[in-house]
């Protein structure tokens, strides 16, 4: 696998387990990796081997700076005045090579 990008250092945890996982902030090609993860709107030149797919993997909202009625209807009814802010990746995998 490898993973692009210096925002996504933070997977580094969460892809312990994994075997053979390579960490670069920019990069040419895919140097024979069949998984690719790249930040979310960062499309980079995979060619057309390689298919992606959007997925959030993280979303945060705090109620810092609220004050008032919106405050009033956090409190209550937990009802934030902003949706929550998501960071996504884009999956690459390389696609299989018909045989001939």
């Amino acid at each position: 696998m490898l993973v692009v990008g210096d925002q996504l250092k933070w997977l580094r945890w969460a892809l312990r387990d994994f075997r053979e996982v390579k960490y670069v902030d920019l990069f040419d090609s895919a140097e024979q990796h069949p998984l690719v993860l790249s930040p979310g709107g960062v499309e980079p030149k995979l060619g057309e081997m390689y298919s992606g797919q959007d997925m959030a993997v993280k979303s945060a909202w705090q109620p810092a700076g609220l004050s008032g009625q919106p405050l009033a209807k956090w409190l209550l009814y937990r009802k934030p005045p902003a949706p929550a802010q998501t960071e996504g990746v884009i999956l690459w995998v390389e696609r299989a090579v018909p045989e001939k």
